[in-house]
């Protein structure tokens, strides 16, 4: 988390979604936003979505 801090930008946003995935995957959906950030499914999944664009991005430049 703190690398991701200093790198800042994209990568910043990009690690704390992860993060909340990683919470969600424990948690599940929340309704009240407890627990979890997620309150619904669509969320994971656009979430899970822009990971993966990233990843393709950066892949890609390699």
């Amino acid at each position: 988390w703190a690398m991701a801090e200093i790198v800042g930008g994209e990568v910043y946003k990009l690690t704390a979604i992860a993060l909340f995935l990683h919470e969600y995957q424990y948690n599940g959906l929340d309704a009240e936003g407890i627990l979890s950030p997620y309150t619904d499914e669509e969320h994971v999944k656009r979430d899970i979505a822009r990971l993966a664009e990233y990843l393709e991005r950066a892949l890609a430049a390699l």
